[in-house]
């Protein structure tokens, strides 16, 4: 394969990281930039010392044979872009969500297979290192059966984000990590939300997903003056922590005793063995990036499937 051209689309609140990071990487070329705010457009243009367009349709004409496009366009435009790249036969990374309804979602996996290009949708949490871990941890066993999952993302309400609600912001991130955990999608789904700070969409909720043999609770608002990232999970042979934010991941393990004969032995039960797990930082935004890029140049599959993306984005419109 020749050098892998790349173009950003949509230099946003992630469009503008794709840039950095793609500007970062060897053996890529970042080729052009491209965003409907002129202003914006020529300034990422000037910093990578790239052509910017304002029309991601002059970009392909200059550069016809483009071979990534990232696309961090609002969702609202998602199909609508995407597809004219795949249409293209230009790979596609697509930021989360992938679209806003169902059939809009399945057109665009179906312009990617009937133009035999791939698309990855941009779960950045399946390449953070410590879920990485955590799903080592559980694969192994070192937990036990899997009882239940508490997954918490909130903060203050994004100024960058306008057309979607807090379900396909933030708790898509956590549906699909708590499906990937599992290995299963969950067999009931309850949910609540509210409209606590504006009239528009709904920014603050809770899901409750029921799957075979344990439970999650996920909450997600931008409502909560802190920025809090976090999952934690229950077995039955220990209990563990993460941090989304600091990649740090706590393991207690359980220390069974049926019975205590002292209120010393009854203080040890709540004193499980902890260990923190070693963990190799990295920006998981760079490593699906890298994953992509490897996917085209070997022609191997995309990590997450199609039907993992779907389950995760019927959930959260439901």
């Amino acid at each position: 394969m020749k050098k892998i051209t790349v173009a950003v689309v949509g230099l946003g609140n992630m469009g503008k990281h794709h840039a950095r990071v793609y500007a970062q990487l060897k053996n890529i070329q970042l080729v052009a930039v491209c965003d409907a705010n002129v202003k914006r457009a020529n300034e990422f243009g000037n910093m990578y010392r790239v052509p910017s367009f304002i029309d991601y349709k002059q970009l392909v004409s200059s550069f016809p044979k483009l071979t990534i496009a990232s696309v961090a366009v609002p969702t609202d435009f998602h199909e609508k872009v995407a597809v004219f790249f795949l249409k293209n036969k230009t790979h596609v990374l697509l930021e989360k969500p992938i679209a806003k309804n169902m059939h809009s979602a399945r057109r665009i996996f179906a312009a990617a297979r009937a133009n035999n290009v791939k698309i990855m949708v941009g779960h950045v949490e399946r390449f953070n290192p410590a879920v990485l871990a955590l799903k080592q941890l559980i694969d192994k066993g070192k937990l036990g059966n899997i009882v239940s999952l508490i997954a918490k993302r909130v903060g203050i309400f994004p100024p960058a984000v306008s057309d979607t609600n807090v379900f396909l912001d933030l708790a898509i991130h956590d549906v699909d990590i708590i499906n990937f955990l599992l290995g299963e999608h969950p067999v009931k789904i309850y949910k609540h939300k509210e409209k606590s700070h504006t009239t528009v969409q709904e920014d603050s909720g809770e899901l409750f997903l029921l799957y075979k043999h344990a439970a999650a609770f996920v909450q997600v608002n931008w409502v909560t003056p802190v920025k809090i990232r976090s999952v934690s999970v229950t077995g039955t042979r220990g209990y563990a922590e993460l941090d989304y934010i600091t990649q740090e991941l706590i393991f207690h393990k359980t220390k069974v005793k049926k019975r205590y004969d002292t209120y010393a032995e009854f203080l040890q039960l709540s004193r499980a063995k902890t260990k923190k797990i070693p963990i190799e930082h990295a920006e998981p935004l760079q490593k699906e990036i890298e994953c992509f890029i490897n996917a085209v140049k070997n022609d191997g599959n995309v990590p997450i499937a199609e039907e993992e993306i779907l389950n995760s984005l019927a959930i959260c419109l439901k």
